[in-house]
């Protein structure tokens, strides 16, 4: 288990830095988060892309494993 940890606030870290390299804010949250709200991401959507709606279901599928 360090191991891993050590690894996430390693690369943690250095997103962190690049970040404040190049100006961005940093804030952490799950990927499908962003991807979910991309406005809180700082993307600004095309207007027809803003339009669309959300789907009504749950459509995740698991991923194949490879």
């Amino acid at each position: 288990m360090d191991t891993g940890n050590r690894l996430t606030e390693t690369y943690l870290r250095r997103l962190k830095d690049l970040a404040d390299a190049a100006g961005v804010a940093w804030r952490y949250a799950p990927l499908h988060y962003f991807l979910n709200h991309p406005e809180e991401a700082g993307v600004k959507l095309p207007v027809e892309a803003a339009k669309v709606p959300a789907p009504a279901h749950d459509s995740r599928r698991p991923l194949p494993i490879i």
